[in-house]
């Protein structure tokens, strides 16, 4: 799953406000889940 990480995609942005952490966090997970759904469909 490594191969789908685009570190230059990962937005670098000071600790702020907690709705600005959880925004992060769930986009986060959402990119995870699509390229393990992605990995999953081609295997």
């Amino acid at each position: 799953m490594s191969e789908f990480f685009a570190p230059e995609c990962v937005e670098q942005q000071p600790s702020g406000h907690p709705h600005d952490l959880l925004s992060r966090l769930y986009r986060e997970i959402g990119i995870s889940a699509v390229a393990a759904a992605l990995d999953a469909h081609v295997k």
